[in-house]
């Protein structure tokens, strides 16, 4: 099931936001880079940090924030209970991972009921999963997976299959939320509104990412300083990732990027493949 923001989104059709007749923003990316790091503190940066982040991403008046980190395990107290606060009184969505060992059943909504597999060959078989740390899942709006499986450098993922069930990527989540609804998966496609687009056998949209537009970025000290314009954040989803010299990175075809700009590049070309 997909949990709309609580306030200020608009329902979108045909790739415009019919409450206004205004065109959907595309998500925007806050980065923790070498530059910002150098002010904040050594990595990994205190969790506080993340809190004030959202929290001032709310404040200009983004529609979510997408927490591109995976916070697994506890830290200071203080910190990790600042960061829960945070993320209970925003509209933010995290990522799970698949688990090595057992793993446990998600809390936050992760499962899509109403998404059907007939016509996608051969789905992405999600192992167990690991979910977020249980105090930041709890006060999260939703959950999706990520994979860097063969082909990301040509295909955005949209659907696995979890213990026999539908559940979305954190791409799509983020993409759903910057067009302002709901997508379903049936027969084969993904629709949008009166948007239909052909998924490959695997259940991904084809996409060549490499080609895909940069989303607008902004260092995260910029956002706690509140230098950033409102407009470039109000109504927009808020990706929150890392960008230092020292991210791990994806290949891509022949160029290996950092796995949170090609996790943006994919975001960028979902957005245009369901909203133009």
């Amino acid at each position: 099931m997909l949990k709309l923001p609580r306030a200020g989104a608009c329902v979108v059709a045909f790739g415009f936001l019919a409450a206004t007749g205004a065109s959907a923003s595309e998500p925007v990316f806050i980065a923790v880079d070498d530059a910002s790091t150098a002010s904040l503190g050594p990595m990994p940066l205190d969790r506080a940090v993340y809190a004030r982040a959202i929290d001032a991403a709310t404040n200009l008046g983004a529609k979510a924030i997408v927490l591109k980190f995976f916070f697994d395990a506890p830290r200071s107290s203080e910190s990790d209970s600042r960061l829960a606060m945070a993320i209970r009184g925003a509209h933010v969505l995290m990522q799970v991972e698949e688990a090595r060992g057992s793993g446990r059943s998600p809390a936050a909504p992760f499962v899509r009921d109403d998404w059907r597999f007939d016509g996608i060959q051969s789905p992405y078989e999600l192992g167990n999963v690991h979910p977020p740390l249980a105090n930041f899942e709890r006060g999260a709006a939703g959950l999706g997976f990520v994979s860097v499986r063969p082909g990301f450098e040509q295909a955005v993922e949209i659907v696995a299959r979890w213990q026999g069930k539908a559940v979305p990527s954190l791409q799509i989540r983020t993409v759903e939320l910057a067009l302002g609804g709901a997508a379903r998966v049936e027969r084969g496609e993904i629709l949008m509104g009166t948007r239909h687009v052909k998924l490959d056998e695997q259940g991904r949209v084809p996409c060549d990412v490499m080609q895909a537009a940069v989303l607008p970025r902004y260092p995260i000290d910029r956002l706690l300083d509140g230098s950033i314009p409102r407009d470039a954040i109000e109504g927009r989803i808020v990706v929150l990732g890392y960008d230092r010299k020292d991210s791990p990175r994806v290949e891509l075809g022949p160029a290996k990027v950092k796995v949170h700009d090609a996790f943006n590049r994919q975001v960028s070309c979902l957005f245009q493949a369901l909203g133009s």
